[in-house]
């Protein structure tokens, strides 16, 4: 197998990266450099885009997967729930579409097609401004995408190029431009001066291995008619601009969540190659471990993790992080309780890295909690060793939480009066 690529170089600093291509291109006969401009010597670009053209579907990329390695991984069939949202309130126009509405559900099966295998980047001026970001580098793989909605809303077939900067997860946008299942949509102007049309509809998805993310969406179009006046044509001369995305539909979950970094998904969901319950089946293989007081005294620990509900509200980045509660045993019986815990998982290539645990700061107790005392877990897990530290605070013997706060300085009244330590 060859280990060369075709290149393209895009846009207009083709002589300015001429030197960067020849050393690609050493030893590589086969290898073609098509420019889609002249080659004459301009001022270069702070990014200059290039796609390289892989052989094989086998043949590893520069983000260090191929295009069989991620079609393993993402492609498949796979059912979600699907939320339809209500019509966004509008005071120019109204909006209704159907057939479904509410809760639905939708089936998407992903299969490999012919066509080229892409790898997209860009090469960085050397005297581009500090400011500025080149597009993110991203393996491009064509596939077949089917999708059908539960009452037959939508039932599609077609051609789309998944996108992928990791081996474990890809995005894939399309536009129908027609349907051939039963979805309507019904727009009507408030306005005499305005018409509106919904343009077509939008599906963005993210894929990872066995299930999916994602929306669909149309954009509110405006155009004047033919009742409108002289002086709002003359204050708008140009074309009215589009709205914003108005969102029709979401899966997994329309639920939202307290942040809006995160999303609610399923605990299973493998988003960075492993899932919420990857990570907490791992934390729960760490075993015991030995806990030292700052006595001296030594004692066993016992942490034992939530298992999570179906779905929650994650957040999905360079780690995977979610909340919920660990309940924590000394065998000593000086600490036996329950904590909310945050939880970030980090990812190395899509296998699970390490993992902190950590009692989220809290201006007061939980409610039902002891006003007295304060528990905060800190801790890091990775294969199957651990290290942490418990910190037990509260208010001094015979003296009250109100009192503390005063005489400590303190605005919770606690001060530490225990803590320990463990290494496994």
């Amino acid at each position: 197998m060859s280990a060369c690529t075709d290149i393209s170089f895009l846009g207009a600093s083709i002589i300015a990266s001429a030197a960067v291509a020849s050393a690609a291109l050493a030893g590589c006969a086969e290898a073609v450099i098509v420019p889609d401009v002249p080659m004459v010597p301009i001022s270069i670009a702070p990014c200059t885009p290039i796609i390289e053209r892989l052989q094989h579907l086998d043949q590893p990329s520069a983000l260090g997967f191929s295009a069989v390695e991620l079609l393993a991984r993402v492609t498949g069939e796979s059912s979600s729930p699907l939320e339809w949202l209500p019509a966004e309130p509008s005071s120019d126009y109204t909006l209704a579409y159907g057939p479904e509405n509410g809760r639905s559900s939708l089936r998407l099966q992903v299969v490999p097609a012919d066509g080229e295998v892409l790898y997209r980047h860009e090469l960085r001026a050397g005297d581009a401004p500090d400011e500025v970001e080149c597009a993110e580098d991203v393996l491009e793989v064509p596939v077949t995408v089917s999708l059908q909605t539960g009452a037959g809303a939508l039932d599609e077939t077609f051609p789309a190029q998944l996108q992928a900067n990791a081996v474990y997860h890809a995005q894939l946008t399309h536009r129908f431009t027609g349907s051939s299942g039963a979805f309507n949509a019904d727009l009507r102007s408030l306005d005499p001066e305005r018409a509106f049309l919904a343009g077509p509809l939008l599906l963005q998805a993210t894929l990872w291995e066995g299930g999916s993310q994602g929306s669909l969406s149309t954009e509110i179009q405006a155009s004047y008619t033919d009742r409108v006046s002289p002086a709002t044509r003359a204050a708008f001369p140009g074309p009215l601009p589009v709205g914003e995305p108005t969102y029709l539909a979401q899966w997994p979950s329309a639920e939202p969540c307290g942040a809006a970094s995160m999303s609610r998904l399923p605990s299973d969901a493998k988003v960075l190659g492993f899932s919420v319950t990857d990570v907490l089946s791992a934390l729960a293989a760490s075993g015991s471990r030995v806990l030292t007081w700052s006595t001296g005294d030594v004692t066993a620990l016992e942490l034992d993790f939530v298992p999570p509900a179906s779905e929650l509200c994650q957040s999905v980045d360079d780690a995977l992080a979610f909340t919920t509660s660990v309940r924590v045993r000394t065998a000593d019986g000086k600490l036996s309780t329950e904590l909310p815990v945050q939880i970030s998982a980090a990812g190395e290539g899509g296998a699970l890295g390490e993992i902190s645990v950590q009692t989220p700061e809290q201006e007061s107790n939980a409610p039902g909690a002891d006003d007295t005392t304060r528990v905060d877990l800190d801790a890091s897990f990775r294969s199957g060793l651990s290290s942490g530290t418990l910190i037990l605070s509260g208010a001094p013997s015979g003296v009250d939480t109100k009192h503390a706060a005063l005489s400590l300085g303190d605005p919770h009244g606690m001060r530490e009066l225990a803590s320990g330590r463990w290494t496994r």
